[in-house]
């Protein structure tokens, strides 16, 4: 897949929402594959290195959706749930058995050092046959300029 430049603009000027409806509209133009962007409108990050590793997770885990599971469907989701922020990225893909995921696999590795570098977890819950869903969760407090 194909993004437009390293940085999205949007990131530097927006807010992140803005980037990762771009991201949901790039991925929903590619042939048999339907993606949305969903938000509560509840999020709003300042930090501009919290918001470029937000959205090179969403990124990453649509890429992988893309390219390892196959998926038709893809939701990007970006939520506040109380005292955090919430991004998750669900594909109706091939899915995968999380304990036989590639512990070598340099995306994976990238996104759970992305979520660490913010102050956040990334939870990957997965099945075979049943796609998979990644979410990278990032507790208000640990971000500057939120809220």
């Amino acid at each position: 897949m194909i993004y437009r430049g390293l940085t999205p603009a949007q990131l530097y000027t927006e807010d992140l929402t803005l980037a990762l409806e771009e991201l949901a509209y790039n991925t929903n133009a590619l042939p048999g594959i339907r993606c949305r962007f969903e938000t509560d409108g509840q999020v709003s990050i300042d930090d501009q290195e919290v918001k470029l590793h937000l959205y090179r997770i969403a990124q990453e885990a649509v890429n992988n959706a893309l390219k390892h599971a196959r998926a038709s469907e893809i939701v990007l989701t970006l939520r506040r749930r109380d005292d955090v922020i919430e991004l998750c990225v669900a594909d109706n893909g091939c899915g995968l058995d999380p304990s036989q995921a590639r512990a070598d696999s340099l995306g994976l590795k990238t996104m759970y050092y992305r979520a660490r570098t913010i102050g956040g977890t990334l939870r990957i819950h997965s099945r075979p046959g049943e796609g998979t869903t990644i979410c990278c969760r990032i507790p208000v407090g640990e971000m500057h300029g939120t809220t």
